[in-house]
């Protein structure tokens, strides 16, 4: 059981406990804040009921401490309006609701790798001026009482279909030199969330001898996006239009007959600035897509 003690004349109120959950509202997009609705009960003992103006204060933040105490990430400061910072507090009931509570806060990217925060936290005390005034407890003895969630990392971007059609160019033998254009674009399931950030995708271009790009790759290609196309953003359940795409072909060390497509393969930039997953649905080979290719001597 604890004790508090308060000088003379001046109430005291205990903070017991702190419960909360949030409800996004729209899609979520990795790198971009989403509005929050947030829905919490505060419960707190006083010897008698505490009415007046200016009462309560509830905060939000993220954090990497699971207690709340560490550094703070997009703090939003006094989520109440005034009528919920007025709120009384009767000592039989023992307890305060503040619902419709409203935030903004990435909530893709919380608990992904190289992400600032794993917790998201509300904070609730007493407000920065009641009236009137009074003292403001909890167990610890912090003058705020705060409760975090931890998030696993839901930047789980789901591709199920890569487009990469070869519009213009032909393969030369014994030439380094064949300039070939393709069409490119990538599509997400209508569940995926989107992504915002830096250097995000990555695409691969070879040639194959097999129509679905199976087997030995030849003279692969790394990144063939330009850092523009790279960066590009990723809507909820949308597509990504990298447009054209230029690559130059060596066939200096290739014959015709190795080669009857050109292929593109869509992955996960390894030096993206979001820690996201890329998942193919249904499967790996949704990613790739190859085109016949004409190929001749000199």
């Amino acid at each position: 059981m604890s004790v508090w003690i308060v000088p003379c004349c001046l109430v005291g109120v205990f903070a017991e406990s702190l419960e909360w959950d949030y409800i996004p509202q729209g899609p979520i997009t990795v790198g971009e804040e989403v509005p929050l609705v947030i829905d919490a009960t505060a419960t707190a003992k006083s010897l008698k009921d505490i009415g007046g103006t200016g009462l309560w204060k509830v905060n939000f933040f993220g954090t990497r401490d699971p207690s709340g105490n560490g550094e703070r990430v997009g703090f939003s400061e006094q989520l109440l309006l005034q009528p919920q910072q007025d709120l009384t507090l009767e000592s039989a009931v023992g307890a305060l609701q503040f619902d419709g509570l409203r935030a903004s806060f990435d909530i893709g990217s919380v608990g992904c790798a190289g992400a600032d925060v794993d917790h998201i936290c509300l904070e609730y005390g007493r407000g920065n001026a009641p009236d009137p005034n009074f003292y403001f407890f909890t167990e610890t003895g912090a003058d705020t009482l705060i409760t975090c969630k931890r998030l696993d990392c839901g930047a789980e971007i789901k591709m199920k279909r890569l487009l990469a059609p070869l519009e213009d160019g032909k393969l030369v033998e014994t030439i380094a030199t064949n300039s070939l254009e393709f069409d490119v674009k990538a599509i997400s399931t209508e569940d995926s969330p989107g992504i915002v950030g830096n250097d995000l995708w990555q695409v691969t271009m070879f040639g194959s001898a097999d129509p679905n790009g199976l087997g030995f790759e030849i003279e692969p290609q790394v990144q063939v996006l330009n850092r523009r196309q790279a960066s590009m953003s990723l809507e909820p359940g949308g597509e990504v239009q990298y447009g054209r795409v230029a690559v130059n072909f060596d066939m200096s060390r290739v014959t015709c007959a190795q080669i009857e497509y050109v292929c593109m393969r869509l992955e996960k930039n390894p030096s993206a600035s979001i820690g996201y997953t890329l998942t193919a649905v249904p499967d790996e080979s949704v990613l790739q897509d190859c085109s016949e290719v004409h190929c001749g001597g000199l």
